[in-house]
């Protein structure tokens, strides 16, 4: 292989935490991301690159690469059967089951057709999980009013 342009391998980072927003704008080149809306992802991509700005880095060089799973089906129902299938959750049900748990709500007090609320879900920047999906969630409800139901069909 000849050598790329950038004359070193390309540097892919992923992570939305500050410390992987700051290692992106800093030195990635590739930025690999949870986006669940298109809003929610030019948001991000501005924060990227105007952190990028701010560290007297052009942003020019950096690339947003949304993460992405496609379920196709002859029918909606279909593709909806092969989603709960791959997740290993069985049905509509499990997926908010999961929904539910991963988020630590209180199942008995959970309406899963009721509106979410952004700030329901803002994490513990100092947990060790990765924070990618649920600040996903978070932007992508800042831009769009959904229940659980329609966040995870």
């Amino acid at each position: 292989m000849p050598r790329g342009p950038q004359g070193h391998p390309v540097i892919a980072q992923a992570g939305a935490s500050e410390g992987g927003i700051d290692l992106a704008a800093r030195h990635g080149e590739i930025i690999y991301c949870n986006i669940l809306s298109h809003a929610a992802g030019q948001a991000f991509g501005r924060r990227i690159k105007d952190r990028a700005v701010a560290l007297g880095r052009d942003p020019s060089g950096i690339r947003i690469v949304p993460g992405l799973v496609v379920i196709l089906g002859e029918t909606r129902a279909e593709a909806l059967h092969r989603h709960e299938l791959f997740s290993g959750a069985g049905s509509e049900d499990g997926l908010i089951a999961r929904f539910v748990k991963e988020h630590g709500l209180d199942r008995d007090r959970f309406d899963p057709d009721a509106v979410l609320e952004p700030d329901q879900f803002v994490p513990d920047p100092n947990r060790f999980q990765a924070l990618g999906m649920t600040l996903g969630l978070v932007d992508m409800l800042r831009h769009e009013r959904l229940t659980a139901r329609q966040a995870v069909v």
